[in-house]
C-alpha cells in the first residue's frame, strides 16, 4: 500500500482531457522513438514508420496553451515590464527546476565518470544556447527541444509587447501579424539553408534532422501554429469549434501524408516543409481536442497521468536512463543476460527496464520535485491576486 501511494498521481478535476491525450501521444511517441535505440533494426524501422513526430506536437500544443495565456494577459492588463516579468516567472517555475536539476546531475556524471571532460562545453546549456543556430552537442542531447521552447517564451512576449507599445496597435492585430511573420521567416530560412547545402555541401544532408530540425532558429515557427490556433479560439470561438470534426480528420490526414511521402527521395520536403505540415496537422486537431473536456475509466487515468508526468519523462528517459543507467551502469548486467539466455532476451530486458524505470522515476520526480514548484508558483500567484484585489477595494 505504501508503494502504491508513493506512485499515486492525483488528477485535478479541471483538466482538459483532449489536450492531455495530445500531450500523452507526444511524449509516448518520443519515448517509443528513443526506445528504438534498444530494439533490433527490423523492429525499429517499423516503429519509426508509424510513430508521429512527438516533439513537433509538443511545440504546437505549447504554442496553443502559452499563446492563449499571453492573449488573455494582453487583453486584461497593460503590457509593461512588470507584466512581462510575471509571465516569465510563471513559465520558469514550470520549466527551470526540472531542467536545471537534471542538467546539474548530468554535469556531475560527466565530471566523475568521463575523465578529461571539458565542463566549459556545457556552459551554454545553462543559458539555453546549446542549439540556437548550431548543432546540439551530444551532452543532454534531448534538451534541444526545451531550448526552442524557452526562446519562444522569451522572444515572443517581447516582440508582442514592443509591437503593441511602439506601433500602438491592439493585441488582436499584433498576435496574428507576429505569428504569420515568424512562420514565413523561419520557413524561408529553412529553404535558404537547404539551397545553400544543395549547392555547397549536399553530402551533409544525410544529417538533415540535426541541421534543420534541432536548432532554435529553424523550429520557432512550429509553436506559432499553436499561437494562431489560440488566437482563433479566443477571438472567434464559435468558428473555432464549428468545424472541429472535419478539421480533426484533416489533421489526421496530414499526419498520414507525412508517413506516406518517401522521405529518402524528398529532401526539400523533409528539410523545409515537413515541419510545417505536422504543425498544421496538429493545429487542426486542437478545436476538437480542446473541446473534449472529460473522460473516465482506466484509459483516461493512464493518459492523463502520462500527460502530467510528461515533462519529467522528457528530461529523464534518454540521457539519464538509457545512456547512463542502462548503457553505462548496468551494461555488464544486461550482457550477462545475453550470454545466459539469448540476444532477444537481452534487448527485451533492456527495453522493459527502460520503460519501467522511465515511468517510476518520472512519477517520483513529478510528485516530489516538479509539482511542489508548481504549487509554490500558484500560491505566490494567489497571494499577488489577493493583494491586487485588496488594493482595488482600498482605492474605491
Amino acid at each position: 500500500m505504501e508503494i502504491r501511494n508513493l506512485l499515486k498521481v492525483d488528477i485535478a478535476p479541471n483538466r482538459v482531457y483532449g489536450l492531455d491525450i495530445l500531450r500523452a501521444v507526444a511524449i509516448l511517441s518520443v519515448i517509443f522513438l528513443h526506445g528504438c535505440l534498444i530494439t533490433p533494426s527490423f523492429l525499429s524501422e517499423k516503429v519509426e514508420k508509424v510513430i508521429p513526430d512527438g516533439v513537433s506536437i509538443f511545440f504546437v500544443l505549447s504554442g496553443f496553451l502559452i499563446g492563449g495565456i499571453l492573449i488573455k494577459i494582453l487583453e486584461r492588463e497593460k503590457p509593461n515590464f512588470t507584466t512581462l516579468l510575471g509571465f516569465w516567472k510563471r513559465r520558469w517555475y514550470r520549466t527551470i527546476p526540472n531542467y536545471y536539476l537534471i542538467l546539474i546531475i548530468h554535469t556531475l556524471i560527466a565530471v566523475v565518470f568521463w575523465p578529461g571532460f571539458n565542463v566549459s562545453e556545457i556552459i551554454r546549456s545553462f543559458f539555453f544556447l546549446q542549439n540556437f543556430a548550431w548543432l546540439q552537442p551530444w551532452f543532454f542531447a534531448e534538451s534541444w527541444s526545451l531550448s526552442v521552447e524557452e526562446w519562444f517564451y522569451l522572444l515572443i512576449p517581447v516582440l508582442l509587447f514592443l509591437v503593441i507599445n511602439i506601433a500602438s496597435i491592439s493585441s488582436k492585430r499584433a498576435v496574428p501579424v507576429i505569428s504569420i511573420l515568424i512562420i514565413l521567416m523561419v520557413t524561408a530560412f529553412r529553404f535558404g539553408k537547404y539551397i545553400w547545402y544543395i549547392e555547397n555541401a549536399p553530402e551533409q544532408l544525410v544529417h538533415r534532422e540535426e541541421l534543420f530540425g534541432k536548432e532554435v532558429i529553424t523550429r520557432l515557427d512550429c509553436l506559432m501554429y499553436g499561437v494562431i490556433a489560440a488566437y482563433i479560439s479566443f477571438y472567434f470561438k464559435s468558428l473555432f469549434l464549428r468545424y472541429k470534426v472535419p478539421l480533426l480528420f484533416v489533421g489526421i490526414l496530414l499526419f498520414l501524408i507525412l508517413k506516406i511521402v518517401p522521405s529518402a527521395n524528398n529532401d526539400l520536403f523533409v528539410c523545409v516543409f515537413s515541419y510545417s505540415v505536422i504543425s498544421l496537422g496538429t493545429a487542426f486537431t486542437l478545436p476538437f481536442l480542446s473541446d473534449y473536456k472529460t473522460g473516465s475509466g482506466p484509459v483516461y487515468k493512464a493518459l492523463t497521468c502520462t500527460s502530467l508526468i510528461s515533462y519529467s519523462m522528457y528530461v529523464l528517459h534518454l540521457s539519464f536512463i538509457k545512456w547512463f543507467i542502462i548503457d553505462f551502469c548496468l551494461k555488464d548486467v544486461f550482457l550477462s543476460i545475453s550470454d545466459s539466455f539469448s540476444p532477444t532476451a537481452f534487448w527485451i530486458s533492456q527495453y522493459t527496464f527502460y520503460w519501467v524505470l522511465t515511468i517510476v522515476l518520472s512519477i517520483l520526480l513529478y510528485k516530489y520535485f516538479e509539482h511542489p514548484f508548481m504549487s509554490l508558483r500558484d500560491k505566490k500567484q494567489r497571494k499577488r491576486d489577493c493583494l491586487k484585489s485588496h488594493s482595488f477595494i482600498l482605492e474605491r
